[in-house]
């Protein structure tokens, strides 16, 4: 019986690890989406920094926007 419940355990701890690990890939992948649509919102704004000419303060504001997308995307992955 013990064997048994060992066994159901480690089956259902394997089952939360896989979900978290897809968990993960579903939220960087959600977080690459939002960087794209932003990038489509404002392409100006990015093809700016591309350029590294034009309205810095635009491009810092831009530059802004993706770091903090990045940083929430890195906290949603670690939580």
């Amino acid at each position: 019986m013990l064997l048994h419940t060992s066994f159901s355990c480690e089956s259902r701890l394997g089952r939360v690890r896989e979900n978290e690990e897809q968990l993960r890939k579903d939220q960087k992948s959600a977080m690459e989406m939002e960087v794209k649509q932003a990038k489509k919102q404002n392409p100006k704004v990015i093809r700016e920094m591309q350029k590294g000419g034009g309205s810095a303060q635009a491009a810092g504001r831009a530059t802004e926007k993706v770091r903090k997308m990045k940083v929430a995307g890195a906290e949603m992955c670690s939580s």
